[in-house]
């Protein structure tokens, strides 16, 4: 018997598998410090159920499913278009790295608090703006908003790089 192999057709099926297992193991992590969890095990616990800790520890798995899964058609369409996503791919991950050091640190280092600020830009200035304006209030919602932000605008920039380098090559 053959096993899949994990290319971008089958990613809407080995992504939120994926992030089952990841999830499973952080859960296993930290019960295994039972019965006196410390303080260190649950935060990297939480730093391991990113991004759907940020919705709360409950809604972790059921969100981290939805976004493998939603990540995996996206890296679908986008292969089948020969569309190049690795960029957008890695702001992705460089967002959820950054939100999930912030976790880490805010409260004791002022580095990670302007790491943060530089980088979830231009994003951030997004939810700042929609916050500023009283639109939307829910903390969640901008997080989520600021992570979309920065995904739109690497799309854009792939986008607008692409456009210019099929110019150059047709002239």
């Amino acid at each position: 018997m053959r096993l899949p192999r994990l290319t971008a057709k089958t990613a809407p099926i080995w992504l939120p598998v994926a992030f089952l297992i990841r999830d499973f193991l952080a859960w296993q992590y930290v019960f295994s410090y039972e019965p006196g969890i410390t303080e260190k095990a649950v935060r990297i616990h939480h730093f391991l159920l990113v991004p759907g800790v940020f919705y709360g520890v409950n809604w972790s798995t059921p969100v981290n499913l939805l976004f493998g899964l939603l990540l995996g058609l996206a890296i679908r369409l986008a292969a089948s278009k020969g569309f190049p996503y690795s960029f957008a791919i890695l702001v992705l991950a460089w967002n959820f790295v950054i939100a999930g050091f912030f976790g880490f640190l805010a409260e004791t280092s002022p580095a990670a608090r302007s790491l943060f600020r530089i980088g979830m830009l231009p994003g951030r200035l997004l939810s700042h703006g929609l916050y500023a304006t009283k639109m939307v209030l829910n903390d969640s919602l901008l997080f989520t908003l600021m992570i979309l932000g920065n995904l739109g605008t690497a799309l854009l920039l792939t986008v607008g790089v692409c456009r210019l380098r099929d110019r150059f090559r047709t002239a």
